[in-house]
C-alpha cells in the first residue's frame, strides 16, 4: 500500500474529480468506527480505482501472490499430501479463534484439566462453555463425540506428547473436530505421523506457529487440515489475509525448514544434557519430555526459595505449585541450559 500510495496520488478521484489523494485518505481513516459513513464513500472510490490504477503502472512490480508463494512453500518443507491444506493467519490463537466461532455450534468444547492457560482465556473470551477431563482416556470415553476437542500436542505444561495410537483412538472416534495446538511441534518426537492422519481423518485440525523457532514477532500462525475442511473455514471465517511481510517471512521460514529441526535438535540435545547432569549429581529427577524446556522433580512440595535463587542468579525458572500433581515441579527455560554446573549446584544444596 505504501507503494501504491505515491503513484495514485497521480489519479483523479471518479466522483469529484480532484486528485485522489490515498495517501491522505489512509491517513485520516486510521479509525473506522470513527468515520464509518465518510469511509464506506471513500472505499468505493478506491475500488473503482484499482482498474485505473494498474494500467497506469502504480501496481507493477508489487508482487500480489506472496501468500500463494508461502503456502508452497510450506507444502514443500513439510512434504504435504494432495488433499491437504496449509490455511495461513496472524497467529496461532487467532486462526483457532476463526475455527471454533466457525465449528463450536453451540456446544462445549472438551480440554483436559492440565494444558494451555490461553485456551480457558480464549473459550471464555468467545462465549463458549468447556467440559474439562483429567486424563485423555477419560476424555475419549465421556465427551459426546459430536463436540469439538481442544488439545497442545505436546502438552503445555506437562510437555507429554500424543502417540499415534492416542491420536487414532481420538480422532476416530469422534465426529466433532479434534484441534490440536502443535506449537511445539519442532521438538515432538514423531511429528510426520499426524500429517499422514489430515487425509483420512478430515476432522482432524492442526494449528502450528512460528514463536518456538524464535520468530514470535512476525505473528504468524498456520493451520493443516484436509481441503474439504480448509475450505469450509475459508468460506466462512472473517477475513485474516496475512500481510505481504508475514508471506515473505513464511517463504523464508519453509525454505530454512530443516535448518529450524536442526536448531530444535541442537536444544533438545542441551536439555536432555541438563537433565542428565541433574539426574546423576542431584536427588532431583528430571521429567521426560517434548518441549523446548525441561521440568524437574525436587521432591519438595514448597519450590519458591529454590526458584528464588536460581532467578536471582540470572536462571530463568518458574515453580508449578499450583498445578495438582505437579506441585514439586521447577521449570527451567531454555536460557537455563548453558547454566549446568549452577543449576546443579542450587539442586544440590
Amino acid at each position: 500500500m505504501n507503494q501504491f500510495c505515491p503513484a495514485s496520488n497521480r489519479l483523479k478521484h471518479p466522483r469529484t474529480a480532484a486528485p485522489f489523494r490515498l495517501d491522505h485518505i489512509l491517513k485520516e481513516r486510521q479509525d473506522l468506527f470513527r468515520w464509518p459513513k465518510t469511509f464506506e464513500a471513500d472505499i468505493h472510490a478506491i475500488t473503482a480505482h484499482i482498474g485505473e490504477a494498474a494500467s497506469a503502472g502504480v501496481l507493477a512490480g508489487i508482487e500480489t501472490d506472496l501468500q500463494e508463494k508461502a503456502e508452497r512453500a510450506a507444502r514443500t518443507a513439510l512434504g504435504l499430501s494432495d488433499g491437504v491444506s496449509a490455511v495461513f493467519g496472524h497467529s496461532i490463537i487467532q486462526l483457532l479463534e476463526q475455527v471454533l466461532i466457525t465449528r463450536s455450534e453451540n456446544h462445549p468444547v472438551s480440554t483436559l484439566n492440565r494444558d494451555f492457560f490461553l485456551f480457558d482465556k480464549t473459550l471464555m473470551k468467545l462465549g463458549i462453555a468447556q467440559e474439562k477431563f483429567p486424563t485423555l482416556d477419560e476424555l475419549i470415553r465421556k465427551s459426546p463425540s459430536h463436540h469439538t476437542v481442544l488439545l497442545s500436542a505436546p502438552n503445555n505444561p506437562t510437555t507429554q506428547d500424543l502417540s499415534p495410537c492416542e491420536l487414532e483412538s481420538l480422532v476416530s472416534a469422534r465426529e466433532g473436530l479434534v484441534l490440536l495446538d502443535e506449537v511445539y511441534v519442532l521438538f515432538s518426537k514423531a511429528p510426520e505421523h499426524r500429517l499422514a492422519f489430515l487425509k483420512k481423518h478430515p476432522n482432524l485440525v492442526l494449528l502450528r506457529g512460528t514463536s518456538k523457532s524464535g520468530l514470535a514477532g512476525i505473528g504468524l500462525g498456520y493451520m493443516l487440515c484436509c481441503e474439504t475442511t480448509a475450505v469450509e473455514f475459508l468460506q466462512s471465517r472473517v477475513s485474516s489475509m496475512i500481510s505481504a511481510i508475514q508471506a515473505a517471512m513464511a517463504i523464508r521460514l519453509f525454505g530454512k525448514y530443516d535448518e529450524l529441526r536442526r536448531m530444535a535438535a541442537r536444544l533438545a540435545g542441551m536439555r536432555d544434557n541438563t537433565g542428565r547432569r541433574i539426574a546423576q549429581e542431584t536427588r532431583c529427577h528430571p521429567v521426560s519430555g517434548s518441549c523446548d524446556f525441561l521440568l524437574i522433580r525436587t521432591g519438595r512440595s514448597d519450590c519458591s526459595e529454590i526458584v528464588r535463587t536460581m532467578n536471582d542468579s540470572g536462571i530463568p525458572a518458574l515453580a508449578y505449585q499450583r498445578l495438582p500433581g505437579y506441585e514439586d515441579v521447577v521449570k527451567l527455560f531454555p536460557a537455563a541450559f548453558e547454566r549446568g554446573d549452577d543449576i546443579v549446584r542450587i539442586l544440590s544444596s
